[in-house]
């Protein structure tokens, strides 16, 4: 017995300007932000953002930050687009490790989503299928998410109803639901959310099942928020809880954070973060670890930094630093790249 993995599903814990994976990144903690990437969380977002077609730089492969693109069109009251390349992280996560049993198995292959949108719902369909016989691998995912508004608040739901991966004779499939509630109160913005995911592998000649819950709080602050800077502050709450066979798993995180993305010119748009985990954050992993003791979160304090360029209906978005050590040089600025058009 190897590792569970689900410490991937925390990145997933996310004004109606576009956007992309770079400002998520530069401005963490902003679950209130509204976006081409947060779409594919709460498909209710669509109903606040216009037309666009968006491109996100990166990799042909699953690994490091991916290229995906696609678009969203209006007619009326009704919404739809499709899009290109965007993958689930829990079943990469799952994937990856071979749940507990070590092996490898196919990631998703050139998925593709699927948007509509009408009145104040929306829902986003992922699909994408693979089948190497030179490698005997294969792959199934199949996922629904639906959303909606309702006056300040929003609700969203989703459902990876396949994973089913294959390698050889070694096989897994993950079902993933995820629940969520986000609501605007004043200066304050709230947001909570739930996934369970249950997954199986059978690695010959072992065979395990297990189950991991996420529940993820979140309360940001914007009442310093001016015409031209948008300044919040807050504090979240990430729970994993998770078992296979008779090992545990629990991670107890409490994230602090405070962020500003300002209207610097006409064209130029300055985002940083810095966020850490509260000094009772803690983990205790039989799994990973194979031990029963707990220990405090080590240092995690990160800093993000990113701009955006605007020209007539084109927005470019960048980080402008290096993740591990914060260097700012040319081979970070404009870093994981975007380009949006807006009609």
């Amino acid at each position: 017995m190897k590792h569970l993995v689900l410490a991937a599903a925390l990145t997933l814990i996310v004004p109606q300007a576009f956007a992309s994976k770079a400002r998520l990144d530069s401005l963490q903690g902003a679950t209130f932000l509204k976006d081409t990437q947060t779409v594919f969380l709460n498909p209710a977002h669509m109903h606040s953002l216009g037309q666009y077609l968006t491109f996100e730089a990166g990799a042909q492969g699953t690994t490091g930050t991916k290229a995906e693109g696609g678009f969203l069109r209006n007619d009326g009251d009704v919404k739809y687009g499709a899009y290109l390349g965007h993958m689930s992280p829990f079943q990469n996560a799952y994937r990856a490790s071979g749940y507990a049993l070590g092996g490898t198995f196919l990631a998703q292959q050139n998925p593709v989503s699927l948007m509509y949108g009408k009145n104040d719902w929306g829902v986003v369909l992922d699909l994408s299928n693979s089948d190497k016989k030179s490698t005997s691998e294969k792959e199934t995912t199949v996922g629904i998410r639906f959303g909606q508004q309702a006056e300040d608040s929003e609700y969203y739901v989703s459902l990876d109803l396949l994973g089913n991966a294959e390698a050889a004779s070694n096989k897994m499939s993950t079902t993933v639901l995820g629940l969520g509630y986000e609501k605007a109160s004043g200066a304050w913005y709230y947001n909570a959310s739930l996934a369970y995911a249950m997954t199986k592998a059978d690695v010959a000649p072992a065979s395990e099942s297990g189950s991991e819950a996420l529940i993820s709080l979140s309360a940001a602050n914007r009442s310093l928020k001016t015409d031209r800077a948008d300044i919040y502050y807050g504090a979240g709450l990430d729970i994993v809880s998770g078992k296979i066979a008779s090992a545990n798993r629990s991670i107890l995180r409490l994230p602090l954070f405070l962020g500003l993305e300002h209207q610097t010119s006409s064209w130029l748009v300055t985002r940083v973060s810095v966020s850490q985990p509260l000094f009772i954050s803690n983990a205790k992993d039989q799994i990973s670890a194979a031990t029963a003791d707990t220990d405090t979160l080590a240092n995690a304090t990160r800093v993000a930094a990113g701009v955006g360029i605007k020209y007539q209906e084109f927005v470019i978005d960048g980080s402008v630093m290096a993740a591990a050590n914060g260097n700012i040089n040319g081979n970070q600025v404009l870093s994981q790249a975007a380009l949006t058009y807006t009609f």
